[in-house]
């Protein structure tokens, strides 16, 4: 396997390319079941009920398997190198780069806190945080303290974490998607190589 460092700025576009077409062509994406429904209902007698429709859960872990790729940092295709990558290739002129430095902060601001706040038993979690919780606890590694959390949530929490998880997954893919495209207009353009 190669280190990140032996990856040309070319090989590691042409490899996001590749790896975010792949993606993009999972089942789980094409049936477009990530983005999930998620119900809230209250009735004085019986409650309150919150349900979810989620994915196929193999359908999911193929997706979550090809993703990870995309934020983690030893990989040469991470999210931010790879949109670097494409701001440093453009001159300073370029009609591209005020979009695309705006959803550098659009998707940090998802990443980082997400549109909504999940506060469960005191503690905050980032959909980054909830993520790291699916990813090392529970699909991929076997993160001791982070099963712990997730296995410790009853109830509305674990339906909420699922659905940040669903949420993150599906913010990440638009971007992944954007990155593609504006990686693929640059090259037609022959702006970047």
């Amino acid at each position: 396997m190669r280190s990140d460092s032996q990856w040309s700025n070319s090989e590691r576009l042409d490899l996001f390319i590749k790896r975010s077409g792949e993606l993009m062509n999972r089942r789980v994406v094409q049936s477009k079941s990530l983005a999930v429904n998620m119900h809230l209902s209250f009735d004085r007698s019986k409650g309150m009920r919150l349900e979810s429709q989620e994915p196929d859960e193999e359908d999911l872990r193929s997706f979550l398997m090809d993703f990870r790729m995309f934020i983690s940092e030893k990989e040469p295709i991470f999210i931010p190198r790879i949109r670097s990558l494409i701001e440093q290739g453009l001159d300073a002129s370029s009609p591209l780069l005020p979009a695309l430095r705006k959803s550098k902060k659009l998707w940090s601001q998802q990443y980082k806190s997400g549109l909504l706040r999940l506060e469960l038993n005191g503690k905050h979690y980032s959909p980054e945080e909830i993520l790291d919780l699916w990813i090392n606890g529970y699909y991929f590694h076997n993160d001791r303290a982070k099963r712990m959390v997730l296995e410790g949530l009853i109830g509305p929490g674990q339906v909420l974490t699922r659905q940040g998880l669903f949420n993150v997954a599906l913010d990440g893919l638009n971007y992944v998607a954007y990155l593609r495209s504006v990686i693929l207009t640059v090259r037609n353009q022959g702006l970047i190589r």
